[in-house]
């Protein structure tokens, strides 16, 4: 990004009304398209934020990060975790959007293909030490192969590390 970007807060999204960086953003698999520019999740903007590319702006005053944490955090009181897995698969290139909910919390796609083919993964994301049913696994497993997605489970450690399990299903009956 060449210039930093400037969106304003809007209940809990960021919109971003200049329409050449909302061009940008989009291209790069940020943001829902509007008629005028883009509405950024907080996911995105608090990420956007971090690398030094957003200001965001609410009431004449600009956000930090750690208000942009706190507003994530009242969002969905396990958002932060979600919000570290986020930003560890932007950082490594991938293109990362909403889930379909029902504890698929994302949709990722693989390097290059974002606005060629639909997303490859769906990714649920825990904290270590969350107590898990296998029966809630299994369910996630079904919906993302019904979905036609990879099922992947995303755990967060005490150190803020991620490590990924990919999920398939056996023929288990539970």
């Amino acid at each position: 990004m060449e210039d930093e970007i400037k969106g304003v807060l809007v209940k809990n999204r960021v919109k971003v009304l200049d329409q050449g960086s909302a061009g940008e953003l989009h291209s790069k698999g940020y943001g829902i398209k509007g008629r005028k520019g883009i509405l950024l999740n907080l996911y995105e903007a608090a990420y956007l934020t971090e690398m030094g590319w957003l200001k965001v702006e609410s009431k004449d005053r600009v956000l930090n990060l750690d208000e942009l944490s706190r507003l994530i955090k009242e969002m969905d009181e396990s958002g932060w975790t979600k919000y570290i897995v986020y930003r560890d698969l932007r950082s490594k290139g991938y293109v990362v959007r909403d889930g379909f909910g029902r504890g698929l919390d994302f949709r990722v796609y693989e390097r290059g293909t974002y606005g060629e083919k639909p997303a490859k993964y769906v990714v649920s994301v825990f904290s270590e030490g969350d107590k898990m049913r296998l029966d809630r696994v299994k369910r996630l497993i079904d919906l993302s192969l019904k979905l036609g997605k990879e099922p992947i489970l995303a755990v967060v450690d005490r150190r803020g590390e991620v490590v990924y399990y990919r999920m398939f299903k056996m023929g288990l009956k539970f």
